[in-house]
């Protein structure tokens, strides 16, 4: 059955923290166990009552939540007009993260989401021109998690700016401890949601003692 609530897709920016990356799957089980407490959201959730951490969206499972939606939604929507269901293309796309997504979150991403034949790269300055799919919005829940993808719909062409039309999709998905799966999804009218500023892998792999 499909949500009735309408989820908010914005973007913000923020910056990576790797320690927070080692001791995910802590925070994870902890989450599993008490169930309702978030493990991982992006942007990030302050209201009184808790707050998340923006750099969460390097953490583990975010990057196979994420590269599992996408995997849904470009399989789905692939980036051609007047496309077969269920088949595979390999016309190349792009993949936009959210700013502070660090190269190896991108790599993981891209792996996964790629499999198959499908042409995905991370969004770089070079392929600006190629369809892309925005993630949006990333709740991790326990075992339950929540994904927001905007993907490009070629077969209505563009919009009276020359903008390519997207479509918003929100990808549910169940899983823990290294397994997720797309459980189903809510797609919404095309144009009801703007496209997010394009922004692309970093060049180079964080280490520690270096960038925060």
């Amino acid at each position: 059955m499909n949500s009735p609530n309408l989820p908010k897709l914005s973007a913000s920016p923020f910056s990576a923290a790797r320690l927070a990356r080692a001791v995910a799957p802590i925070a994870l089980a902890c989450a599993a166990v008490i169930g309702g407490c978030t493990h991982s959201t992006w942007p990030p959730v302050e209201d009184g009552s808790r707050q998340t951490n923006p750099a969460q969206i390097n953490n583990a499972p975010v990057p196979q939540v994420i590269g599992e939606a996408l995997s849904l939604v470009t399989l789905r929507y692939p980036p051609v007009g007047n496309a077969e269901r269920g088949k595979v293309y390999e016309a190349p796309f792009a993949i936009c993260l959210p700013a502070g997504a660090d190269a190896e979150s991108y790599d993981s991403v891209v792996a996964r989401v790629g499999q198959g034949g499908r042409g995905a790269e991370p969004a770089t300055e070079q392929n600006a021109g190629l369809p892309t799919y925005y993630i949006t919005r990333v709740i991790v829940r326990g075992v339950t998690a929540e994904v927001d993808v905007l993907h490009p719909v070629p077969l209505l062409g563009t919009d009276g700016e020359g903008r390519t039309r997207y479509q918003g999709v929100t990808v549910y998905l169940l899983g823990s401890f290294g397994s997720w799966k797309a459980d189903r999804h809510h797609t919404f009218p095309v144009g009801m949601f703007d496209v997010p500023a394009r922004t692309t892998r970093p060049i180079e792999y964080k280490t520690w003692g270096k960038g925060g």
